[in-house]
């Protein structure tokens, strides 16, 4: 099913207050949203919305990050989601198994809000976004935070 306005960006994340900070975040910045709880709620909402970006956990229940992110790229309609791993692995193994899994960007929790600003500008001009016009990143070093 084609949906007509999809939202701009799919979180799929475990924890709630991440899932629900992130959530705000965008929507201040003007992004339409989208959320899901773990890894089968994401893959349901990836299939069914087809979102422009996700922001994926790794550390999902039912399906983990990567597990979520073959799967969506196995979709005929997956190949265009721009997929952004948000994890607190650190290691440079955990790097390489998301690109391998399909993700195209791996950022480490807690993310700094302007460089997610900086990432989700590249990938969609704000005249795409609703409220028309660029949100500037909150100042300062805040962090989204992880558990």
């Amino acid at each position: 099913m084609n949906n007509p306005s999809p939202p701009d960006v799919l979180i799929v994340e475990d924890y709630a207050d991440g899932r629900e900070m992130l959530q705000l975040l965008l929507e201040l910045w003007g992004y339409r949203v989208e959320v899901a709880a773990d890894g089968p709620e994401g893959l349901a909402k990836a299939r069914r919305l087809r979102p422009r970006m996700a922001l994926i956990d790794i550390g999902l229940p039912g399906l983990n990050g990567y597990e979520l992110a073959r799967e969506i790229r196995a979709e005929p309609e997956g190949g265009p989601i721009y997929l952004i791993a948000l994890t607190g692995y650190s290691h440079p193994q955990n790097r390489r198994f998301a690109l391998e899994a399909g993700f195209d960007k791996f950022l480490i929790k807690p993310v700094n809000p302007e460089e997610l600003h900086r990432i989700l500008s590249k990938r969609q001009s704000p005249r795409q976004r609703v409220g028309g016009g660029p949100h500037p990143p909150l100042s300062g070093q805040a962090a989204i935070p992880c558990r």
